[in-house]
């Protein structure tokens, strides 16, 4: 197989002829992307459900002698917020998914690039994700080692 079959229409040129290869890879791709989605959103409910009702569960929890306590409406607040902040990734994987079956139904090639659209959106924010991770993981190791650095200095 060379580059020009990879680029040819044969037919109708608003359909595409997709090599049998990448049309298999394709669609176990989009069936393991709608798993994990699925996956997610039964997670996300989860989560949601933790969030609202975890208010209601602390109190009756054995109290903590170690350690901050937390009131259970911010651990509420912070549960719901890691809901949202997750929606998106597994939206635009289970949005991947469903134009990808269409694609590989249909061999369109526009339903092929909304269904990429939606891959690179979703790897686009779990990207932004990591790098505001790997930043919050470097200034709190800052914050640590100077918070080391400054305790050994007071006697």
């Amino acid at each position: 197989m060379n580059a020009n079959d990879v680029n040819q229409f044969h037919g109708d040129p608003s359909k595409m002829d997709f090599m049998e290869d990448a049309v298999y890879f394709l669609n176990e791709a989009r069936k393991w992307a709608n798993f994990l989605a699925i996956l997610g959103f039964i997670f996300l409910g989860l989560m949601v459900i933790m969030g609202f009702s975890i208010g209601s569960i602390l109190p009756k929890m054995e109290p903590q002698q170690y350690g901050p306590k937390v009131p259970g409406s911010v651990l509420g607040a912070f549960y719901l917020i890691l809901a949202v902040i997750h929606f998106f990734p597994i939206y635009y994987l289970f949005k991947f998914a469903s134009w990808a079956k269409r694609a590989v139904v249909s061999k369109d090639p526009h339903q092929l690039s909304e269904a990429i659209r939606y891959l690179r959106a979703h790897y686009r924010f779990i990207g932004i994700l990591a790098i505001i991770m790997l930043s919050i993981y470097v200034l709190a190791i800052l914050g640590f080692l100077a918070g080391i650095g400054a305790g050994s200095m007071v006697y």
